[in-house]
């Protein structure tokens, strides 16, 4: 958060991994408690860059809870493929943030 504050980017983090994306969801998370709307919408836009069967429910939970309407766009569309849906709704996560 403070290299965006200092730079107004993020620094180079071009491996996707689990564990970046979750990092990622925290920045985001921050950047709104703290105003910080550029870098919200940086994240906003690596978190939909970055979409997978493993990222897509914490994802779109987080964008409903941090008013992020792209992301949740993004995440809808994502799961609303057929072969998606069908793998998502086997996951725990899936059922729990649909309840």
């Amino acid at each position: 958060m403070l290299h965006f504050m200092y730079t107004d980017s993020l620094p180079d983090m071009s491996h996707e991994d689990i564990q970046l994306v979750m990092l990622v969801q925290y920045l985001l998370e921050a950047a709104d408690i703290y105003a910080l709307d550029g870098l919200k919408m940086i994240c906003e836009e690596r978190l939909i860059r970055d979409l997978s069967l493993d990222t897509v429910t914490s994802s779109l939970a987080l964008a409903e809870e941090h008013n992020c309407s792209e992301l949740k766009d993004a995440c809808l569309a994502f799961a609303y493929k057929p072969e998606i849906l069908v793998q998502l709704a086997l996951k725990a996560e899936y059922v729990q943030l649909m309840q």
